[in-house]
């Protein structure tokens, strides 16, 4: 069955059950995954409504419900030339939680085991996470991914990757791990690098989860790196100055975007927990970039305290036109 049509006829049954339009007019208001994760808490018990989860859960909702009414052009917008992207981020072993609706490519920004301890076993934990995109992979026609701060063991510059990078390898040939590379597919052109912003150099603290963590001087020559005229950019990590309680974005990747001549035209992170959502940027004159937060931990874990029985999370959903060919039209 074809890939587009099985997305039409899921999003047409989503729209029905929430009595939604036709998935031709979908508007930002009618965003299905938003739908679909505010009538999960339709079965809160009555002894938890009003309680601060209950709140953070509610502040969540209506925070990407403004910024999706904000938008210049909705996420959602399917044609022949569109392919659809489900963006996910920092499920920190929870990925097997989510509800995945379908898609072309599925997207996944760092920081796939939990959050360390003593008693941790990362490898058990990442090969989990790799039997999620092995599963995946049957499902979308591409995955692509990168590491986060958390993923140490695939940081070949401080730790042994050997193990780790050679079960990558044993991964269907759809599933694409970016670490400073870019691929070509399906159109589109995507480019991922996990750097980020070490602690060691910002607080002097030295974390335990600190892979790929990297002081200013190296992480200005990893930035000139990202090309120009990018489809869609992965880092772990976001700019600074998106949201006033983002505390861990980069400036010096905001600088690389206020540099470029054609910045990426669309941005996936994930990192700042507290600061998930969408956020439209002009960083060079009349080109915009959009950048997506979609870092899972946070939503599914108030799902889990709230409805343990319907736990969805809140995946970013979004339509993309595939890049023009100039040289085919200028020979047409």
């Amino acid at each position: 069955m074809n890939m587009t049509k099985k997305i039409i006829d899921q999003v047409n049954n989503v729209n029905n059950l929430n009595n939604l339009d036709n998935v031709d007019n979908v508007t930002n208001e009618k965003y299905f995954p938003l739908e679909k994760f505010e009538k999960s808490f339709m079965k809160i018990p009555i002894e938890l409504i009003g309680s601060d989860t209950h709140y953070a859960s509610l502040n969540v909702f209506y925070s990407l419900k403004e910024q999706l009414r904000k938008l210049k052009k909705p996420l959602l917008s399917l044609n022949d030339n569109n392919i659809r992207i489900i963006a996910i981020s920092d499920t920190h072993t929870m990925h097997d939680n989510l509800e995945l609706p379908l898609g072309d490519i599925l997207i996944f920004t760092g920081d796939c085991v939990g959050n360390y301890h003593m008693k941790v076993d990362l490898y058990s934990e990442f090969y989990n996470f790799l039997k999620f995109l092995y599963k995946k992979s049957f499902i979308y026609k591409h995955i692509v991914w990168i590491a986060g701060n958390h993923d140490t063991f695939l940081d070949s510059d401080y730790y042994d990757s050997t193990v780790a990078k050679s079960l990558i390898n044993k991964l269907p040939s759809n599933v694409h791990y970016l670490e400073d590379s870019e691929i070509n597919i399906l159109g589109l052109k995507i480019y991922g690098t996990p750097y980020l912003p070490s602690r060691l150099e910002t607080m002097n603290k030295n974390y335990i989860s600190n892979g790929f963590e990297r002081y200013e001087s190296e992480r200005k020559k990893i930035f000139k790196k990202i090309p120009e005229k990018l489809d869609i950019l992965l880092t772990h990590c976001p700019i600074n100055g998106l949201h006033p309680n983002n505390l861990s974005g980069d400036y010096l990747l905001r600088k690389r975007f206020n540099k470029m001549k054609n910045p990426p035209r669309v941005h996936c992170f994930g990192h700042s927990h507290n600061t998930f959502g969408v956020y439209e940027r002009k960083h060079v004159k009349g080109k915009r970039t959009l950048h997506i937060n979609s870092a899972q931990e946070r939503l599914i874990a108030y799902q889990e305290e709230l409805v343990p029985n319907n736990i969805t999370g809140l995946p970013i959903v979004f339509d993309i036109s595939k890049r023009k060919d100039k040289k085919k039209r200028k020979k047409n």
